[in-house]
Protein backbone atom coordinates (compact mmCIF):
# COMPACT_ATOMS: atom_id res chain seq x y z
CA UNK A 1 0.00 0.00 0.00
CA UNK A 2 1.50 3.40 -1.20
CA UNK A 3 2.12 5.94 1.94
CA UNK A 4 -1.04 8.43 0.70
CA UNK A 5 -2.91 5.32 1.00
CA UNK A 6 -1.80 4.72 4.14
CA UNK A 7 -1.95 8.37 5.32
CA UNK A 8 -5.28 8.17 3.94
CA UNK A 9 -6.53 5.46 5.70
CA UNK A 10 -5.26 6.64 9.15
CA UNK A 11 -7.30 9.85 8.65
CA UNK A 12 -10.25 8.55 7.53
CA UNK A 13 -10.15 6.35 10.64
CA UNK A 14 -9.90 9.66 13.33
CA UNK A 15 -12.06 11.99 10.79
CA UNK A 16 -14.67 10.26 9.47
CA UNK A 17 -17.39 10.69 12.20
CA UNK A 18 -16.09 14.48 12.86
CA UNK A 19 -15.94 15.71 9.52
CA UNK A 20 -20.13 14.16 8.91
CA UNK A 21 -21.14 15.49 12.01
CA UNK A 22 -19.12 19.26 10.27
CA UNK A 23 -21.06 18.39 7.15
CA UNK A 24 -24.41 17.45 8.94
CA UNK A 25 -24.86 20.76 10.64
CA UNK A 26 -24.39 22.57 7.73
CA UNK A 27 -26.20 20.37 4.93
CA UNK A 28 -28.60 19.55 7.47
CA UNK A 29 -28.94 16.44 6.33
CA UNK A 30 -26.73 12.90 7.89
CA UNK A 31 -27.24 11.05 4.08
CA UNK A 32 -25.73 14.11 2.36
CA UNK A 33 -23.13 14.69 4.64
CA UNK A 34 -22.03 10.91 4.60
CA UNK A 35 -21.94 10.91 0.43
CA UNK A 36 -20.09 14.59 0.67
CA UNK A 37 -17.80 12.82 3.13
CA UNK A 38 -16.95 10.08 1.14
CA UNK A 39 -16.71 12.11 -1.89
CA UNK A 40 -13.98 14.11 -0.19
CA UNK A 41 -12.13 10.99 0.51
CA UNK A 42 -12.60 10.04 -2.44
CA UNK A 43 -10.72 12.93 -4.02
CA UNK A 44 -8.19 12.03 -1.31
CA UNK A 45 -7.67 8.84 -2.87
CA UNK A 46 -7.37 9.93 -6.12
CA UNK A 47 -4.04 12.13 -5.78
CA UNK A 48 -1.07 10.55 -7.58
CA UNK A 49 1.26 8.73 -5.76
CA UNK A 50 4.31 10.08 -3.75
CA UNK A 51 1.75 13.36 -3.38
CA UNK A 52 2.42 14.68 0.15
CA UNK A 53 -0.32 16.61 2.25
CA UNK A 54 1.21 18.85 4.33
CA UNK A 55 -1.86 18.91 6.68
CA UNK A 56 -4.21 16.04 5.55
CA UNK A 57 -7.07 16.90 7.79
CA UNK A 58 -7.28 20.33 6.83
CA UNK A 59 -7.21 19.25 3.30
CA UNK A 60 -9.68 16.68 4.09
CA UNK A 61 -11.83 19.14 5.52
CA UNK A 62 -11.51 21.73 3.19
CA UNK A 63 -12.15 19.42 0.32
CA UNK A 64 -15.52 18.54 1.54
CA UNK A 65 -16.35 22.12 2.43
CA UNK A 66 -15.61 22.80 -1.59
CA UNK A 67 -17.99 20.03 -1.97
CA UNK A 68 -20.73 21.14 0.25
CA UNK A 69 -20.38 24.56 -1.65
CA UNK A 70 -21.16 22.98 -4.90
CA UNK A 71 -23.73 21.12 -3.53
CA UNK A 72 -25.60 24.17 -2.32
CA UNK A 73 -24.79 26.09 -5.98
CA UNK A 74 -26.54 23.04 -7.75
CA UNK A 75 -29.61 23.20 -5.20
CA UNK A 76 -30.49 27.13 -4.81
CA UNK A 77 -32.98 26.45 -2.19
CA UNK A 78 -30.86 25.16 -0.01
CA UNK A 79 -28.31 27.49 -0.63
CA UNK A 80 -30.96 30.06 0.75
CA UNK A 81 -31.61 28.03 3.91
CA UNK A 82 -27.59 28.94 5.24
CA UNK A 83 -28.19 31.96 7.59
CA UNK A 84 -25.39 33.84 5.79
CA UNK A 85 -22.34 32.56 8.51
CA UNK A 86 -18.59 31.76 6.24
CA UNK A 87 -18.56 28.30 6.72
CA UNK A 88 -15.34 28.55 6.56
CA UNK A 89 -14.64 30.42 10.11
CA UNK A 90 -15.63 27.13 11.04
CA UNK A 91 -13.13 25.31 9.79
CA UNK A 92 -11.44 23.04 12.74
CA UNK A 93 -7.73 24.76 13.00
CA UNK A 94 -4.40 23.22 13.05
CA UNK A 95 -2.79 26.10 14.60
CA UNK A 96 -2.14 25.55 18.68
CA UNK A 97 -4.88 27.17 20.94
CA UNK A 98 -3.53 29.96 23.18
CA UNK A 99 -3.21 27.89 25.93
CA UNK A 100 -0.80 25.71 24.26
CA UNK A 101 1.23 28.92 22.96
CA UNK A 102 1.48 30.12 26.60
CA UNK A 103 2.18 26.32 28.00
CA UNK A 104 4.93 26.36 25.84
CA UNK A 105 6.62 30.29 26.55
CA UNK A 106 6.59 29.12 29.58
CA UNK A 107 8.21 25.61 29.54
CA UNK A 108 10.87 27.06 26.69
CA UNK A 109 11.67 30.01 29.68
CA UNK A 110 11.95 27.24 32.46
CA UNK A 111 14.67 25.23 29.83
CA UNK A 112 16.27 28.88 28.85
CA UNK A 113 16.53 28.89 33.10
CA UNK A 114 17.87 24.92 32.77
CA UNK A 115 20.76 25.44 30.69
CA UNK A 116 21.81 29.33 31.85
CA UNK A 117 22.24 27.29 35.36
CA UNK A 118 24.31 24.17 33.54
CA UNK A 119 28.34 24.27 34.29
CA UNK A 120 30.07 26.61 32.07
CA UNK A 121 31.71 23.65 30.44
CA UNK A 122 28.40 21.96 30.52
CA UNK A 123 26.38 24.39 29.12
CA UNK A 124 28.83 25.35 26.34
CA UNK A 125 29.02 21.75 25.31
CA UNK A 126 25.27 21.18 25.06
CA UNK A 127 24.63 24.65 23.25
CA UNK A 128 27.12 23.86 20.60
CA UNK A 129 25.71 20.35 20.24
CA UNK A 130 22.02 20.69 20.37
CA UNK A 131 21.18 24.14 18.97
CA UNK A 132 24.63 24.62 16.91
CA UNK A 133 24.41 21.40 15.35
CA UNK A 134 28.23 20.87 16.03
CA UNK A 135 29.83 17.01 16.39
CA UNK A 136 31.05 15.78 19.35
CA UNK A 137 34.51 15.93 17.78
CA UNK A 138 34.33 19.14 16.76
CA UNK A 139 33.52 20.09 19.97
CA UNK A 140 36.08 17.93 21.72
CA UNK A 141 38.63 19.39 19.48
CA UNK A 142 37.31 23.34 20.03
CA UNK A 143 37.30 22.94 23.97
CA UNK A 144 40.41 20.66 24.37
CA UNK A 145 38.62 17.63 26.03
CA UNK A 146 37.83 13.90 24.75
CA UNK A 147 34.99 13.23 22.23
CA UNK A 148 33.90 10.71 25.47
CA UNK A 149 33.97 14.27 27.85
CA UNK A 150 31.52 16.29 25.46
CA UNK A 151 29.56 13.11 25.30
CA UNK A 152 29.34 12.95 29.36
CA UNK A 153 28.93 16.83 29.50
CA UNK A 154 25.92 16.94 26.59
CA UNK A 155 24.00 13.68 28.98
CA UNK A 156 24.62 15.52 32.25
CA UNK A 157 23.00 18.80 30.61
CA UNK A 158 20.51 16.74 29.09
CA UNK A 159 19.53 15.08 32.19
CA UNK A 160 19.18 18.48 34.61
CA UNK A 161 16.98 20.18 31.64
CA UNK A 162 14.80 16.86 31.69
CA UNK A 163 14.74 17.05 35.46
CA UNK A 164 13.59 20.95 35.95
CA UNK A 165 10.91 20.48 33.29
CA UNK A 166 9.45 17.54 35.44
CA UNK A 167 9.75 19.54 38.50
CA UNK A 168 8.00 22.34 37.28
CA UNK A 169 5.51 19.79 35.85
Amino acid sequence: MSEIRKQINSIYRECYDELCRFLSYRLRSRDEAAEIAQEAFTRMLALEDGYQLRHPRGFLFRTALNLTVDSFRTDRPRAEQMDGVDMAENLPSEAPGPESVVYAQQRLALLREAVAELPPKCRHAFVRHKFENRSYAEIASEMGISKNMVEKHIIKAIAYCRGRLERAD
